[in-house]
């Protein structure tokens, strides 16, 4: 008999195991093509993580269960929260941009659900 050398042997229970299938699959949730889909992992990892019996995992699918709309809301939007923040910042810039040029910004620079490009 062998053994066990690393995490394996100090997870006589098996819970980091369980907690990194845990971790892959929620990452593998976000690679799904439509919101329909992800919706169905989404079910399965809950159930993959209450099952597991390791009660952070279980807490955890509770709390992303509670936050399961705005979970499925990047399907709608398609874009994570860097792109957003990417857009909001290159919003600040152009409306720098414009009061250097001695002009005054207007509050939203949005249009019919579109934003404009602003120059950065």
């Amino acid at each position: 008999m062998t053994r066990p050398s690393g995490i394996e042997a100090g997870d006589d229970d098996g819970q980091v195991a369980k907690a990194w299938v845990a971790a892959q699959e929620l990452r593998a949730i976000y690679g799904c093509r439509d919101g329909d889909h992800a919706a169905n992992r989404l079910y399965d990892w809950t159930v993959l993580c209450i099952d597991s019996g390791v009660a952070e995992l279980a807490r955890l699918a509770r709390t992303i269960t509670t936050w399961r709309e705005e979970f499925l809301a990047y399907y709608c939007t398609a874009e994570s929260d860097g792109t957003i923040k990417s857009r909001h910042h290159c919003e600040v810039v152009y409306h720098a941009w414009l009061r250097r040029a001695g002009k005054t910004p207007r509050a939203s620079t949005r249009r019919s659900g579109s934003l404009r490009r602003p120059p950065c």
